[in-house]
């Protein structure tokens, strides 16, 4: 029994010492807006609970030169955002964008690859966004060329707004751990009482000794 429960013990320490938290959104309101400079750059992230039909608002503002600049949509899927950071080129990250959808006047879905800017003018588009399961959404302004020397600065001004995106931190916090503690306490508790009482019966099993006969020979008797 004291041999099973130091087992137990050892278990529930590996399985508190597993639980991992993930990373808080970059922005968790309801909205996220700013310029911002460079040729693929980060605006903001959003995150949207399992089972989420939402509509995304994106108003945007080109300000940079070049014909290549957008807004591009990655999650947190394998082969998205992670891909993209980790890709070589401008022109790599914008092959790891992820496809939107959005809804045009005679109702008709119309897939879009990301929202394509021109210097000077101002652009709203509304993006659908369907879950099935919980996702981190990241969205990126880039002005990438064929080759690095056509690769251009990206100046934005935007804001991206969303009615049913939720904390970061709360959709991807990891579960209570009190259970895991009380049971870890409980479990050292009854370890700790086991071995004092097996001490106990091995102290009491023991045969008791004989005291030592001293040896009188040689000696004269009165």
């Amino acid at each position: 029994m004291l041999k099973v429960l130091l087992i137990l013990s050892l278990l529930c320490t590996v399985a508190h010492s597993n639980i991992i938290v993930r990373g808080r959104g970059l922005d968790d309101s309801g909205s996220t807006a700013g310029e911002s400079k460079g040729s693929w750059v980060l605006l903001g992230s959003m995150c949207f609970d399992a089972k989420t039909e939402d509509e995304l608002t994106i108003v945007a503002t080109g300000l940079a030169e070049g014909s290549n600049q957008r807004i591009l949509f990655y999650d947190d899927e394998s082969g998205s955002f992670a891909n993209a950071v980790g890709a070589k080129s401008c022109a790599e990250k914008v092959k790891h964008a992820k496809q939107l959808s959005y809804d045009d006047k005679d109702g008709k879905t119309v897939t879009l690859d990301g929202v394509d800017l021109v210097k000077g003018e101002k652009k709203t588009q509304k993006i659908k966004i369907s879950e099935q399961y919980k996702h981190q959404w990241y969205f990126v302004a880039s002005n990438c060329g064929d080759t690095v020397e056509t690769e251009k600065p990206v100046n934005v001004e935007y804001s991206i707004t969303s009615n049913l995106n939720v904390d970061c931190s709360i959709l991807f916090a990891k579960a209570s751990v009190a259970g895991y503690i009380v049971a870890c306490i409980f479990m050292v508790i009854m370890v700790i009482l086991l071995a004092g009482l097996s001490y106990c019966f091995y102290v009491k099993s023991k045969p008791p000794s004989m005291p030592s006969m001293k040896d009188n020979t040689g000696y004269n008797e009165l």
